[in-house]
C-alpha cells in the first residue's frame, strides 16, 4: 500500500546517507574515497547478501547518495523524475530518466562517482524495458 511504499522508499533513501555519515565520521579519518561509497551502497541494495543476492532496483538508494554528493544534481534528478512521471505515468521510465539526467548534468569531477551506480540502476530496469517492447 501507499504507507508501506513511503516507508520503504524513505528507508532505502536514508540508507546511503546514514552509511556515508557513519563511515566518514567514525571510521574514515578522511580516507573515504568519494567515488566508492555510492557504488557500494547501490550494489549492496540491489544484490543484498541478506536476500540471497537479490534486492531492489536501487533508485531510492541512488537518490539518497546523490543528495549527499551534489544537491543541485539531486534536485535536477527529482525534477526529471517528476516530469517524466507526469508525461508517461511509469515509475521505471522516470527512474531511468532521473539517472541519465543526473549523470549528464553533474560537475565533471563527479562523473566517475555517479556513472557506475547510475548504470546499475538503469540495467536493473531492463526487464521493464523488455516488457514494454512486447506490448
Amino acid at each position: 500500500g501507499l504507507k508501506a511504499g513511503i516507508f520503504v522508499f524513505l528507508f532505502d533513501f536514508l540508507k546511503p546517507i546514514a552509511a556515508y555519515y557513519l563511515v566518514s565520521t567514525y571510521f574514515s579519518h578522511g580516507q573515504i574515497t568519494s567515488w566508492f561509497w555510492p557504488l557500494v551502497a547501490v550494489i549492496g541494495h540491489c544484490y543484498s547478501p541478506f536476500l540471497r543476492m537479490k534486492g531492489g532496483k536501487g533508485v531510492a538508494t541512488y537518490l539518497g547518495a546523490l543528495l549527499v554528493i551534489n544537491k543541485i544534481t539531486f534536485l535536477a534528478a527529482i525534477v526529471a523524475w517528476g516530469s517524466t512521471f507526469a508525461l508517461w505515468k511509469t515509475s521505471w521510465k522516470s527512474s531511468i530518466t532521473a539517472c541519465l539526467v543526473s549523470v549528464m548534468i553533474t560537475p565533471l569531477e563527479l562523473i566517475l562517482t555517479l556513472l557506475a551506480p547510475a548504470m546499475i540502476v538503469i540495467l536493473r530496469h531492463k526487464d521493464n524495458f523488455n516488457r514494454s517492447k512486447e506490448i
